[in-house]
Order: structure tokens, then C-alpha cells, then sequence
């Protein structure tokens, strides 16, 4: 993970640490997912869109989107998918 995503998502974290939040993570990719053993995504960068409860986040793909894509032409050529936290919820299914 490249160091800034991961600091984006540190942040985010500490910043809203007792609810969900979500958003667009933008991402590359190289190879093909028949070659697993050679398969890679590349995290580039995350657009925060909600701050949610406690158990519940949301966004709408809304302007927001367009216009960062606008200001951040070198993302034009990502995929782009969901991230979203679990605040204080353990990170895996009990």
C-alpha cells in the first residue's frame, strides 16, 4: 500500500473514530486476474464522501466525484472503488 493511501486512511480513522465513513477509492491495476500470482492493485489515492453512524455509511456518485477527477486528472484512469470504515468494530466476523 502505497504510503500515502495508507496516511489518507490513518487520518480518516483518527479524525472520525467512533463512526463509519466512506467513499471512493481510486486504484490501477496491472495483469490479469487469471495470472493471480501476477496480479496487482495499486491504491492511488481515496475521496471521503460520508460521515455515517455508528453501524451505517452512504454516499451518493454526485458532483463531488467530477469535479475531484477535474482537479486530479492523473486519476481519469483509475477504477474506482468503495472503501468504508468499522470504526470500532473488530475485523473480523465473530
Amino acid at each position: 500500500m502505497p504510503q500515502k493511501v495508507f496516511n489518507q486512511i490513518q487520518y480518516l480513522c483518527q479524525q472520525i473514530a467512533k463512526v463509519e465513513w466512506s467513499g471512493i477509492l481510486f486504484y490501477k491495476t496491472e495483469g490479469t486476474i487469471v495470472d493471480p500470482s501476477n496480479y496487482k492493485i495499486i491504491l492511488e489515492d481515496i475521496l471521503p464522501l460520508h460521515k455515517g453512524t455508528a453501524t451505517y455509511t452512504e454516499y451518493t456518485f454526485d458532483e463531488r466525484v467530477v469535479e475531484y477527477l477535474m482537479e486530479n486528472e492523473h486519476l481519469e484512469e483509475c477504477k474506482m472503488g468503495h472503501i468504508h470504515s468499522h470504526n470500532t468494530m473488530g475485523k473480523l466476523f465473530a
